[in-house]
């Protein structure tokens, strides 16, 4: 079983953690702690649209992933929880320290992004980029 953590992406608030098999069983399970049989119903019920809320797996480190991998999504919560301005995110700065574009981290985990001197394809990191990624942040 996975853990997944529910976040309202429009105020910040944790509407809880879940364990369940995928994001659609997390989000049922949250839906029914507030009353409501499915989230199919909560959102017929609530002004709340799927791209209101973030579904985050947060059991990465325990389930036998790259620990560069594992490494990088907690890096992306904890720069996340620190962060004041909302354009501070931990793709920004992976972006502005690697000369990147476009850096999108993955639910999986993986840095995908455009290298500046080439534009030419989006491109996955290696675990020596991950590794390296995590190096510089640690040490900022």
């Amino acid at each position: 079983m996975k853990t997944f953590r529910i976040d309202n992406m429009h105020t910040g608030a944790t509407m809880g953690e879940y364990k369940a098999e995928s994001e659609q069983q997390a989000l049922d399970a949250m839906a029914c702690d507030i009353g409501y049989e499915d989230y199919a119903q909560a959102c017929e019920a609530v002004a709340v649209a799927p791209p209101d809320l973030r579904v985050i797996r947060i059991d990465c480190e325990s389930v036998g992933i790259d620990d560069g991998v594992a490494g990088i999504i907690a890096a992306k919560r904890e720069h996340e929880d620190n962060q004041i301005d909302p354009d501070d995110t931990f793709e920004n700065w992976i972006a502005t320290q690697f000369n990147w574009t476009d850096v999108e981290i993955t639910r999986q985990g993986e840095v995908v992004y455009t290298a500046l001197e080439d534009c030419s394809s989006r491109r996955v990191a290696t675990a020596e980029q991950c590794s390296e990624i995590l190096a510089l942040y640690q040490n900022q």
